[in-house]
């Protein structure tokens, strides 16, 4: 039930957040194939919290392009939220792709990882220590000193 859910909110999200990519078609493709991939890790059970967390930074570490980044970001924390315990370990591989993604944006140079983190910011509802993580990661970013 869960993996249909998450297809029908992959479609209304990238349905709703233009790509400016100049292959709309490929983006999408690679967006979906990279939460699919992320999916399989998070489905299987023998993986340890470390090795799925590898797994999936692995399988990020193959997208450079920022918007992709912030893409796959949005979409890890909805499939993510709202974090229900019967499936604590598999939401928990999304939250580590949402931060890995926030993790490597906030890596880039200029002015293109600062507009993603603040992209990311304007369309995930954070609060708590995930505001504040995200805050940070964007002053960091933006060469500011952060504020706590």
């Amino acid at each position: 039930m869960k993996t249909k859910i998450v297809f029908v909110v992959l479609a209304f999200m990238l349905a709703l957040t233009p790509l400016q990519a100049t292959d709309k078609s490929s983006a999408i493709g690679q967006i979906l194939s990279v939460i699919q991939d992320i999916h399989s890790i998070a489905s299987q059970k023998s993986l340890s919290p470390d090795q799925a967390k590898a797994s999936i930074q692995k399988r990020i570490d193959g997208v450079s392009d920022p918007e992709l980044l912030v893409k796959i970001a949005v979409i890890s924390s909805t499939i993510a939220y709202p974090g229900d315990a019967g499936d604590q370990s598999f939401d928990n591989c999304f939250f580590d792709a949402f931060w890995i993604c926030v993790q490597r944006l906030s890596s880039l140079k200029g002015r293109v990882g600062a507009d993603a983190l603040d992209e990311i910011k304007r369309m995930v509802p954070l609060d708590g220590g995930d505001k504040l993580s995200l805050d940070a990661f964007i002053a960091k970013q933006k060469g500011e000193k952060p504020v706590y």
